[in-house]
């Protein structure tokens, strides 16, 4: 398994990109109306960007946590990160 120093290792941001975009699919969302229900909590991002971090998996804490709360989410299922981030590391380390 990588060890690595670096808060972002890129299957961690892979694995936040995808359950992202999953969730995103799943309430049928655009990025306008992610960015527009942002703003209600201050948050002021512009679809592109959001579209960016989305892509990248590269976001802070307060923006991972207000973007799945304006898609409509209640909860964050961890183990399905960790599943994401496992499958990526095991084709990686074969």
């Amino acid at each position: 398994m990588r060890k690595s120093t670096f808060i972002f290792t890129e299957e961690w941001s892979q694995s936040i990109s995808e359950y992202l975009i999953k969730i995103k699919k799943l309430h049928a969302l655009s990025y306008e109306d992610i960015a527009t229900k942002l703003k209600t909590y201050d948050i002021d991002i512009t679809p592109k960007s959001l579209a960016v971090r989305f892509s990248s998996g590269k976001l802070s804490s307060n923006l991972l946590a207000a973007s799945l709360i304006a898609m409509g989410e209640s909860s964050v299922n961890l183990k399905t990160i960790e599943g994401l981030y496992l499958q990526k590391i095991n084709k990686d380390g074969q």
